[in-house]
């Protein structure tokens, strides 16, 4: 098995292939173990080869300019989200109650996706609550609002259409609530 796994990499597989192409025999050889036609399975154990690590690529001040000036009315939530590094569904759940203009601060408790057509309500990606710092110049300082707002899908469809709709590298043709 490991032979076969090294001989993979040579071939000119990615790491992350190797990882999956073992992932999905290693799968089956467990049916096999289950249905009693193997003792057991000769891929569990097997050393993989490590994906090297790449640089995290962040857009400079100059070119989240760009990108909010391309947004139009939405350069104000491209320029928080860009400099809290909330994600999308962390930002769509935010409530009125969750910014301290005082302190300049966000409390990031919820996250919001969207399911075969349903929003469905949860806890950000990393399962912890946590308070994000933001600059005076973030949407929430602008103004004040006025009431709690549940985000809507016409209004996220609204947003993709005119927030992105030139077709900017990096941001998704559609800002439903994102799903990853």
């Amino acid at each position: 098995m490991q032979t076969w796994v090294t001989q993979l990499g040579r071939e000119g597989s990615s790491p992350r292939s190797v990882a999956k192409i073992h992932g999905v025999l290693r799968q089956l050889l467990d049916w096999a173990v289950k249905d009693g036609r193997l003792a057991r399975n000769p891929a569990v154990g097997v050393p993989l080869p490590r994906p090297a690590l790449t640089a995290h690529r962040y857009l400079d001040h100059s070119e989240v300019a760009m990108l909010a000036k391309e947004c139009g009315d939405y350069s104000r939530l491209v320029r928080f989200l860009a400099y809290t590094g909330l994600r999308w569904g962390e930002a769509a759940a935010l409530r009125v109650g969750s910014v301290d203009l005082t302190r300049r601060r966000v409390a990031v408790v919820a996250s919001v996706t969207e399911v075969n057509g349903h929003l469905v309500w949860g806890a950000p990606k990393t399962h912890a609550r946590r308070t994000v710092p933001f600059r005076g110049s973030s949407p929430a300082t602008s103004r004040r609002p006025s009431r709690t707002r549940t985000p809507t899908r016409s209004r996220s469809r609204r947003l993709g259409a005119e927030c992105c709709g030139s077709g900017i590298s990096g941001v998704a043709s559609s800002t439903r609530p994102s799903r990853g």
